[in-house]
């Protein structure tokens, strides 16, 4: 293309601009990264640089003190600025994330910065979303502290916040300078939380991996140690399996280009238990955590493909046991097939044209039931009747009382 003459005004002139976004980041499994005797998280900070860590309440009161030792003892070189953040799915807003940008902008941060974020899920998210926008982005890193966020949230590329009454409306695709895992922070995470993540590795399990879903089942009923914490070394390469099918997952499709997809479908594995899950939380008031409503909304998709002939009866039934087994809900009360219906236009709309619902063939494959046409509201009634009665019966053969927060 020849440039413009400057004697000359062009009535039509234009410039294609092609740039190819190139982007890698580690994703590192590591046990007591806190240890005075480990620099792995401080020789991911840049020398000099000034650094903002952003962590819970809860995060803070645990490992607050340790983290501030470990920064003083191996990162003397930086300056570090500390906000603790309250924050829940319920107010995962975008208040939250401009009250991190004036903390940021309040502290100096400049473009070769870096955020620090020590959380869970929703903290990520937060956060990384505002480390996207400061500055038009400066670089961050993901230390997740919960299991959902060691092999789901905080191992991608997205940052999100709920807009409108909609889960995750804003946000953007960028990826951390670095993650680390370590799974020694889930001996304080609470059995409930660690239930929430242990949902999201059977999502794996089921769309990509018969090997991770069997391990899983010979110790479900010895991961959970209690109210509080995981059996680390029960679950250490569980864990590392599913971070791994996960980001194997990913890569194929990082930024969910349009064009990157097969015939431009935006049909996803990692969305088995993220169609009908948003509705579920908003619809509960949030009563119902996150993995939660991926439990319930797995349940629904086994139960649907093995109505529609997609899945044999047997791996249905496992499927529905290993939620069982770690007293994961697979019902919930009073929840109606037609609300579940009508918000699947809204996931048509996420997708593009498609409802792309996936559904296990087989314990590790999947199919996509691309049409809204093929999911009616009389077979979502059937699937939801045929739940709650196999979990009334699984209850009773168990001898224990039906989940009290898997209600309205």
């Amino acid at each position: 293309m020849r440039s413009p003459a400057a004697d000359v005004i062009d009535q039509q002139w234009s410039y294609s601009v092609r740039a190819a976004r190139q982007d890698s980041y580690d994703v590192n499994y590591r046990r007591d990264l806190l240890s005075l005797k480990d620099p792995t998280l401080a020789d991911a900070l840049r020398p000099g640089a000034s650094v903002l860590v952003v962590t819970t309440p809860s995060v803070d009161r645990l490992y607050g003190d340790r983290l501030r030792a470990y920064l003083a003892a191996h990162a003397s070189q930086n300056s570090f600025t500390h906000m603790v953040l309250p924050c829940s799915e319920a107010d995962k807003s975008f208040e939250k994330v401009l009250s991190i940008c004036h903390k940021a902008s309040d502290a100096g941060l400049a473009r070769q910065s870096q955020v620090v974020c020590v959380g869970g899920g929703v903290l990520l998210d937060i956060a990384g979303l505002a480390a996207t926008l400061f500055r038009r982005g400066v670089p961050h890193i993901r230390v997740p502290t919960t299991l959902i966020g060691m092999i789901d949230a905080a191992i991608g590329v997205k940052n999100a916040v709920n807009y409108n009454q909609s889960k995750s409306l804003l946000g953007t695709f960028t990826p951390p300078e670095a993650c680390f895992i370590d799974p020694s922070f889930l001996a304080t995470l609470p059995r409930r939380h660690l239930q929430c993540g242990l949902a999201e590795l059977i999502k794996i399990a089921v769309m990509c991996s018969s090997e991770l879903f069997q391990k899983f089942e010979a110790r479900a009923d010895q991961l959970l140690l209690g109210a509080t914490g995981i059996d680390i070394d029960l679950s250490s390469d569980l864990i590392q399996l599913g971070a791994y099918w996960t980001l194997k997952e990913l890569e194929l499709n990082l930024f969910e280009r349009r064009e990157l997809f097969e015939e431009q479908s935006y049909a996803r594995k990692l969305d088995f238990g993220h169609t009908f899950s948003p509705m579920v939380e908003t619809s509960s008031g949030h009563s119902i955590l996150h993995g939660e409503a991926v439990a319930i909304d797995m349940a629904i998709c086994a139960e649907l493909a093995y109505r529609m002939q997609i899945l044999n009866k047997s791996a249905r039934t496992r499927i529905l046991d290993a939620l069982l087994a770690v007293d994961l809900p697979i019902h919930l009360e009073g929840l109606e097939a037609g609300e579940l219906h009508a918000s699947l236009e809204s996931v048509v709309r996420h997708r593009d044209g498609n409802l792309n619902l996936p559904l296990p063939s087989d314990i590790g494959s999947a199919v996509f039931v691309k049409d809204l046409r093929d999911v009616s509201a009389t077979l979502l009634r059937e699937a939801l009747e045929t739940l709650g009665c196999y979990a009334a019966r699984r209850d009773h053969e168990l001898d224990r009382p039906q989940l009290m927060h898997a209600t309205r």
